[in-house]
């Protein structure tokens, strides 16, 4: 399975016409030079950002030319300087933006300082510039109060597209500044054509259970198929299907495999996903609605319903949470976090 990077991909598919917004906002009198495309990781919010870039760099004086938009040859030079990063009207700031950068975990402040030369610069087509930020969520608070001047008041015949997962976090200066385009979560639907597409051999019924274990990500679905995020879900559910018996040999087992780094995350993130669910339907008082995710879920979602109160279960998800938080900053035994985890419903049963 190979997954083109987002500057590559001519794939973006949404159960919402983004394009048509950003169209109509361009042939408008009022086409803000800003914008923050914002939502959970995964759901193509890069690649759309590049789409909007190679719309943009494509604009001669004529207006309303959307071909960027529609089918593109590989062979389309403007694709094709975008994805060698060597297009001179266009700049991308990014963690991984050459080889000093890998390892980095912010975006500083020199490096959003490059973004006044570029534009002071002659346009090397005479027409757009564009500016990608890949993500707002790495920029230090010096280098995003850098960033205002130019959000500000930037040339004529440039546009800046900022990218965040989180932007509560971002300055209310920096919003105001913006055009906000939400990019919302995928449909189940959406999602399975697109794994249909990356993964074609994929089993229907695995497609529909990483359609709805990756809340509406088609990037976590792609990384919960690599992982064997399947695999993962039907052991959780088996583990604790006896509920408030269990086999400690087991969890003890699980947690060594599980603690790997790339299976930690992903398995917090399952655990906390299933709670979450347990909770919003017994806050509901009603599993009716309930769609299983695989056999014996929903029986063992409600057996813990029944063995658990909702305030209790609050408190577990809070625990994972933190304990996952901890590991991350204070470089804690991953093994441990996912031991403890695994065994806080069952030691909330036996408290109670």
């Amino acid at each position: 399975m190979e997954i083109p990077l987002p500057r590559e991909n001519l794939t973006f598919k949404s159960d919402v016409n983004y394009e048509k917004i950003f169209i109509d906002s361009y042939n408008s009198n009022s086409f803000p030079h800003a914008w923050l495309l914002s939502g959970p990781k995964g759901i193509g919010k890069s690649t759309l950002a590049y789409r909007f870039a190679r719309f943009i760099l494509s604009q001669t004086n004529k207006k309303n030319n959307p071909r960027l938009f529609e089918e593109v040859s590989p062979d389309d030079e403007i694709y094709k300087k975008i994805i060698s990063n060597s297009h001179g009207d266009l700049m991308v700031i990014e963690l991984t933006e050459g080889h000093n950068n890998k390892n980095k975990k912010t975006i500083s402040v020199s490096e959003i300082r490059k973004i006044k030369p570029f534009l002071s610069k002659t346009s090397v087509t005479g027409g757009w510039k564009v500016i990608i930020i890949d993500s707002m969520d790495e920029v230090t608070l010096n280098a995003e109060n850098a960033l205002l001047k130019s959000l500000e008041e930037p040339p004529i015949k440039t546009l800046i597209i900022l990218i965040s997962t989180n932007p509560a976090k971002l300055l209310p200066t920096t919003i105001s500044r913006c055009r906000k385009l939400p990019v919302f979560p995928l449909s189940n639907k959406t999602l399975n054509t697109l794994l249909n597409m990356y993964i074609p051999d994929l089993d229907s019924d695995d497609a529909k259970i990483l359609s709805m274990l990756s809340t509406g990500s088609i990037g976590n679905a792609l990384n919960l198929y690599e992982n064997d995020g399947v695999g993962i879900f039907k052991e959780l559910i088996d583990l604790y299907s006896n509920l408030p018996s269990i086999n400690v040999a087991m969890v003890n087992k699980i947690s060594e495999a599980w603690a790997k780094d790339n299976l930690f995350k992903l398995t917090i993130e399952l655990m906390s996903w299933w709670i979450s669910r347990i909770i919003k339907f017994k806050a509901q008082n009603s599993f009716s609605g309930y769609e299983e995710v695989i056999t014996g879920d929903k029986k063992a979602s409600q057996n813990i319903s029944n063995l658990i109160n909702l305030e209790e279960l609050l408190n577990i998800l809070e625990n994972i949470r933190t304990k996952y938080n901890k590991a991350n900053t204070l470089n804690l035994d991953k093994r441990n976090i996912i031991f403890t985890s695994l065994m806080e419903l069952p030691n909330s049963m036996i408290k109670s």
